[in-house]
């Protein structure tokens, strides 16, 4: 099935222009030759950003019976454009108290990590020494972090945070907003 995505000035996928069951042949948001009603109002809604940077397409597997199939919103925060093509970003775990948590990209449900004292927190992934990723509270919960924590990639892991678990039944997350090098990044930690 055939999908469009838009991405930025600095080759970042923002986002999935959306038509039930794929889009159909000659209906191209990309070609500013296309008279298809949903391909023009797509493209003139997302050239008139302005940090837009082009439309790439993106064919997944699913047949147009999956009328809402969800590939192309994946694709928006794992992948990146490298040229003219999708490249998929580093995978990142977080290790929490010496266990790693996968963690496939932002818009899946948060892990949730129920503990009852202190824990340690790091990332891990295949990315360059020196790549750093700031930290910071997520909205609406228990501030984890006094300030913003900047982690620095050594090996194949960051520096550790000493953290504190909110009180019972309060809940607290730090997250990471996305890069061309990785995806964005969120664990919810809840006191038990």
């Amino acid at each position: 099935m055939r999908h469009y995505l838009w991405y930025d000035t600095n080759n970042q996928i923002q986002g999935e222009m959306l038509f039930e069951g794929g889009w159909p042949i000659g209906a191209d948001p990309s070609d500013p030759a296309s008279t298809h009603e949903a391909a023009v109002a797509n493209r003139d809604h997302f050239t008139a950003l302005p940090n837009f940077g082009g439309i790439i397409d993106y064919n997944c597997p699913c047949p147009p019976s999956d009328r809402f199939c969800d590939c192309a919103r994946q694709q928006v925060d794992g992948c990146y454009i490298d040229g003219a093509s999708l490249a998929v970003k580093e995978a990142i775990n977080f290790v929490i108290d010496g266990n790693s948590v996968s963690h496939n990209n932002n818009r899946d449900a948060p892990h949730l990590l129920a503990a009852d004292a202190a824990f340690t927190l790091r990332l891990s992934g295949s990315l360059p020494d020196d790549t750093q990723i700031t930290l910071d509270n997520c909205a609406g919960g228990v501030e984890l972090l006094s300030t913003p924590q900047v982690l620095t990639f050594a090996g194949g892991a960051t520096n550790t945070l000493n953290l504190t678990v909110p009180s019972a039944g309060q809940t607290g997350g730090v997250f990471a907003v996305a890069t061309k090098l990785y995806p964005s990044l969120r664990a919810v930690v809840k006191g038990t």
